[in-house]
């Protein structure tokens, strides 16, 4: 079964990777196959999918740095890092978003595998939530995002099995 750390690592790797898990594809599957322009483009008032990979990039950026132990942002910081318009519309900017994500979940995992089961039973420092608790809401995130990014897909005509 293994430890409390490694069943949350195995569930990050069915939502963000790996297929298999029942629910939905793996959200590296549900980008896969979009060109830059098809990822840069948005429902009216809405994020595009680009938009949401950056957006998964930077909380999973965070978090794996406050399992660090870096400091809390201070109140605000997410209006000014959050949901930007894509500065460089091209297909190398668009890899570097992918790679971004993925490197922001593989940070988080690797934080991840330095705990124990009764360190994920304790706040990060500032918060009151347990660690494990971040941890399936970051899981929770990915699917959600998942969710709407291959909604967008089907908005725009793209089949979701590239």
């Amino acid at each position: 079964m293994g430890s409390m750390a490694e069943r949350l690592s195995r569930n990050f790797e069915y939502v963000f990777e790996k297929a298999g898990w029942g629910w939905h594809e793996p959200l590296l599957k549900s980008i896969a196959g979009l060109t830059a322009a098809q990822a840069a483009s948005a429902p009216a008032g809405r994020h595009s999918v680009w938009q949401i990979v950056e957006h998964l990039a930077l909380w999973k950026e965070y978090m794996a740095g406050r399992m660090a132990g870096e400091s809390r942002q201070p109140t605000g910081w997410a209006k000014e890092a959050d949901w930007k318009d894509i500065d460089e519309l091209t297909e190398d900017a668009w890899q570097a978003a992918i790679q971004r994500l993925v490197n922001a979940q593989t940070s988080v995992k690797a934080e991840l595998a330095k705990r124990l089961d009764d360190e994920l039973d304790q706040p990060l420092s500032g918060t009151d939530v347990p660690l494990y608790a971040i941890i399936q809401g970051l899981i929770a995130h990915d699917s959600y995002h998942c969710g709407q990014i291959r909604y967008i897909r089907a908005l725009q005509g793209i089949p979701t099995e590239p």
